[in-house]
């Protein structure tokens, strides 16, 4: 297979990436390099003639997390590559902090449009690169409109421009390994699942549970977030974590990237090593389709139900507990926000007040403690944890979240596993009405401020 080389302008380099990625990108955006062909024995280089910028009035839809152009608009493309007798580029944006790689609805677009320009200019070359702020990723169909493969550099006037390559080799249309969940939901539910942005928050005993599964069901982006190393006392349940792994040294959301790549190394993830108040954390999340929460503390859960509410993101909270006594009492819970009528607030499933608590850092803790006389070193952070409880919690959120995506059904809003009693019991309790994250803040975004506590964080590391 021959090598392919794009070969740009610099000044280009710089304007496409000025309209790619604004200062406050808001939507994506897309653009076209018309190059020449230069074909050897070794090579195919594609080298700069001139480019175009999609404007507004080209596409017929365009959003955050996708785009479509316009008929009018992709044949002028295709009449101007003509005229010149020239290949195409097409570059277009990725918003947010994932890598740089082609998603499974761009793969889609790719496999009904570049047949179609390939017969239109005659077997020239058509590539395409995606641009994120966190890197640049290009492809190109050389031999065949079918088979496309990695472009080996991306040159700016002879300087290199490093490319993730993670994009290839394998399409996931038609892939077998997904066939027996097609069968369930059909290959549109697949293709919902596969483009799925995912954020977990929490990739301990439940995160690594739920990202295990969330990963061979074929979700094709995931951020993994957690600021905390393991412990020895992990290794009783966190999936993927390995005799052998250093402690201390070896963070969670390493973890969770290996243990997803050990599935499908397809599998794009960007791993967070940041506490849940953090710039990168919160850029992260705003910028998922689905967020699942596996945290141990209602002040954590407290956040990500507000952040989830005010971008209108669903949120999936999972809790397990053992509280001991006879009879020992174990089990937990999943509740979904889905779609603003019910969220783990006003279905009473975190106690806001802890939350706020907690929140308000060790110094208003320890005061509130004396007024109440309840020391918390006295509770310890070192409670009963079994992989099996966590196992279901994880496999129940893992179903609702399938069941909602393909249209199966809607998620239940409540979940209840006694596993004591060996039951799952959906709760028949009505949201809270005028439930304030439901009702007031939800799709609010930057005006529901949310980020004050990422602010807050800081002033307390400051002081």
């Amino acid at each position: 297979m021959k090598r392919v080389v794009i070969d740009l302008l610099g000044i280009a380099h710089a304007d496409l990436m000025g309209h790619l990625l604004p200062a406050i990108p808001k939507v994506e955006q897309a653009a076209f390099v018309f190059v020449a062909v230069s074909d050897s024995p070794s090579e195919v280089r594609l080298r700069y003639i001139e480019h175009v910028k999609m404007g507004a009035g080209d596409y017929a839809e365009q959003g955050a997390d996708g785009f479509e152009l316009t008929d009018e608009a992709r044949a002028r493309i295709i009449k101007r590559a003509h005229d010149l007798g020239a290949g195409i580029v097409e570059f277009h944006s990725h918003l947010g902090s994932w890598p740089a790689a082609f998603s499974p609805s761009d793969r889609a677009g790719f496999e009904d449009f570049v047949p179609h320009v390939w017969w239109r200019l005659k077997s020239r070359p058509y590539a395409a690169a995606v641009v994120a702020a966190a890197g640049l990723d290009a492809i190109a169909w050389v031999s065949d409109p079918r088979t496309p493969q990695h472009v080996a550099e991306l040159l700016v006037d002879g300087c290199r421009i490093e490319l993730s390559r993670i994009s290839l080799p394998r399409w996931r249309a038609g892939d077998e390994r997904f066939d027996r969940n097609v069968r369930l939901f059909g290959k549109e539910g697949q293709a919902r699942i596969s483009r799925a942005r995912v954020a977990v928050v929490g990739i301990g005993g439940l995160g690594t549970a739920l990202v295990q599964q969330i990963s061979f069901l074929g979700v094709g982006w995931q951020a993994h977030i957690d600021d905390q190393y393991l412990k020895k006392s992990g290794l009783n349940r966190y999936i993927g974590a390995r005799h052998d792994d250093p402690i201390p040294g070896t963070s969670k959301v390493a973890i969770g990237t290996r243990l997803t790549a050990s599935i499908d190394p397809q599998i794009s993830v960007t791993p967070v090593l940041a506490p849940l108040s953090s710039e990168e954390a919160f850029d992260a999340i705003i910028n998922a389709d689905y967020v699942f929460g596996c945290v141990d503390n209602d002040g954590a859960r407290l956040i990500l139900n507000e952040l989830c509410a005010a971008y209108a993101i669903p949120y999936f909270d999972l809790a397990s507990d053992v509280l001991p006594g006879k009879p020992t009492i174990y089990g937990g819970h999943v509740c979904v926000a889905w779609d603003g009528n019910g969220c783990p607030v006003c279905m009473s499933v975190i106690d806001v007040d802890e939350a706020q608590r907690q929140i308000a850092g060790a110094a208003h803790r320890e005061n509130i403690d004396a007024i109440y006389g309840v020391s918390r070193a006295l509770l310890g952070d070192a409670g009963p944890a079994v992989v099996s409880i966590n196992g279901v919690i994880a496999s129940l959120a893992a179903t609702e979240f399938m069941a909602g995506i393909t249209d199966l059904r809607a998620p239940k809003r409540l979940l209840r596993y006694y596993g004591h009693l060996g039951t799952v019991s959906e709760s028949r309790d009505q949201p809270q009405p005028d439930c304030y994250y439901c009702k007031h803040i939800r799709g609010a975004r930057d005006a529901a401020d949310v980020r004050r506590y990422i602010s807050q964080m800081k002033r307390r590391k400051e002081s």
